[in-house]
C-alpha cells in the first residue's frame, strides 16, 4: 500500500552548506520540501525560488537573538520570511496564550506546526478555534534527533507510520549524517563560540558519521515508492 509522506527542516541556524545539501537530496527525488527560517541568509530565497515553502522557526526561548518578546520575535522571522504562510516554534515552545498572540497579531500565518508525537500512527491536521483566533494545527510523527535511539549499524529502523508521515529533519544532522548526536555535540563543544552559520563545510567535515545516520535515513524515504506531499495539500 503507497503510503504519504511530506518533508520538513528545521534550519536551526544550520550552514548554508548544510541547508543546501539538503535541497540537493529532495530535488533529487524530486520531493517538495518546507523549510523552517531561523536565521537570514541568501539560502532562504534559493529554497523560495527553487519552488519549496519557507515558513519560520521562531526561537521563544530566554535569550533569543530573534527578539525579547513575541511581536519582535515573530516579525523578525518574517522579514526571513515574508511571504511564510505556516510556522514551528523553537524547541517546540506553546501554550494557548501564545499562540492566540501569534496567530491574532499575523493573520498571514495559517498553519502551526508544533504538535509531536513521535512514531505516532496518526499524523493529522485540525482547526483549532480560540477567543476569535482561528488557524490550522499539524501533528507531526518523525523528528530526527528523537530518532537517534533506532539507528544501529548495518540496520534501518521503520521509516513510515500510518497512512501519513510528516518527517522533520535538521540540515545540520543531514549534513552530518548524525547517528546518535555525539557528532554534533562534539562539533559545538570545538567550535565553542562561534556562530555556527559561518562553519564551513570543510569545518563540518572531519564530524561526519560514516555508519548509519540521518541522511542514509532521507535518502531511504526519498527513494521509497511512497507519495512526497506538501504540507499545503495535507
Amino acid at each position: 500500500m503507497v503510503k504519504k509522506y511530506a518533508i520538513t527542516f528545521d534550519i536551526d541556524w544550520a550552514p548554508d552548506c548544510a541547508i543546501l545539501k539538503c535541497l540537493e537530496l529532495i530535488e533529487k527525488a524530486n520531493c517538495k520540501a518546507t523549510f523552517f527560517a531561523t536565521h537570514d541568509t541568501p539560502v532562504n530565497q534559493e529554497i523560495v525560488s527553487r519552488g519549496h515553502n519557507l515558513g519560520i522557526h521562531p526561537n521563544f526561548l530566554p535569550g533569543s537573538t530573534q527578539g525579547s518578546d513575541v511581536k519582535t520575535i515573530v516579525s523578525e522571522c518574517l522579514s526571513y520570511s515574508p511571504d511564510a504562510w505556516c510556522m514551528r516554534t523553537h524547541s517546540l515552545v506553546q501554550s494557548s496564550p501564545l499562540l492566540h498572540e501569534i496567530f491574532l497579531g499575523f493573520p498571514q500565518l495559517q498553519l502551526d506546526v508544533s504538535l509531536f508525537m513521535h512514531r505516532s500512527p496518526f499524523a493529522h491536521k485540525v482547526k483549532w478555534n480560540f477567543d476569535g483566533v482561528s488557524f490550522d494545527r499539524l501533528l507531526y510523527n518523525w523528528e530526527d534527533d528523537a530518532h537517534f535511539f533506532a539507528f544501529e549499524e548495518d540496520k534501518y529502523p521503520e521509516l513510515f507510520f500510518g497512512d501519513l508521515t510528516v518527517f522533520n529533519f535538521h540540515p545540520i544532522h543531514v549534513f552530518l549524517n548524525t547517528s546518535d548526536g555525539s557528532e554534533y555535540r562534539r562539533l559545538k563543544k570545538e567550535h565553542f563560540g562561534k556562530f555556527l552559520p559561518k562553519l564551513s563545510a570543510e569545518d563540518l567535515g572531519e564530524y561526519k558519521n560514516i555508519r548509519i545516520g540521518t541522511e542514509d535515513y532521507l535518502k531511504e524515504v526519498l527513494v521509497s515508492n511512497n507519495t512526497c506531499v506538501e504540507l499545503g495539500d495535507i
